[in-house]
């Protein structure tokens, strides 16, 4: 029993160490280091008898739970709205429609350039390494790549509405977003954009 503590101690240790790595990673913008190193430390945690997420651990039954009544609510939701916001492509622009709740229930449309698409992207990206649940206000606003200015705020909620549509982002409730591969959002956002409906 002995010779098993001190392997339960040495696992300790290298977990440590992979979250230390881990941060500096997220400081640096390396996503694809992050990646590896978070299922490095989950692999170590579970080895090690842990819970991965352990600060979660007691309120796994009421996320569940939330998560059941949103997802039953949003597909209420979306039955009643006709599934907005809809979202297609034209030319190099994401078109994102929606409905007005203030104007008779007027459809809209919002246009964003797939150059600032990529750029939302990848500070959602950013936000998504550094807070396990992030918020809009972590990532926005955003500097635009074409001049530095600040891009308006709908332009980063259209494109993180289109990544929970795509399911590269995942609403938790009220309580913010998670995405399970913030490394490699960016090239899956790619891979996305080529397969919208275009118009």
């Amino acid at each position: 029993m002995e010779l098993i503590e001190k392997a339960k101690k040495e696992l300790e240790n290298a977990e440590a160490g992979l979250r230390e790595l881990l941060a500096e990673a997220a400081k640096a913008g390396d996503y694809g280091a992050v990646t590896t190193l978070t299922r490095w430390a989950k692999e170590i945690a579970s080895l090690n008898g842990k819970a991965p997420e352990p600060a979660r651990k007691e309120s796994a039954t009421g996320t569940k739970r939330s998560k059941e009544k949103s997802s039953k609510a949003g597909k209420r939701s979306s039955k009643r709205k006709g599934d907005y916001p809809k979202f297609y492509r034209r030319r190099d622009k994401l078109v994102r429609v929606g409905r007005s709740k203030k104007k008779g229930k007027k459809e809209y449309r919002q246009n964003v350039p797939k150059e600032v698409v990529m750029a939302v992207t990848e500070a959602i990206a950013k936000a998504a390494a550094e807070h396990d649940l992030f918020q809009a206000e972590d990532f926005m606003p955003v500097p635009d790549p074409r001049d530095g200015s600040e891009l308006p705020n709908y332009h980063g909620y259209a494109v993180l509405k289109w990544l929970v549509k795509e399911g590269l982002v995942e609403k938790q409730g009220r309580q913010g977003y998670t995405t399970a591969r913030p490394g490699t959002l960016l090239s899956d956002v790619e891979e996305h954009w080529k397969s919208l409906t275009r118009k």
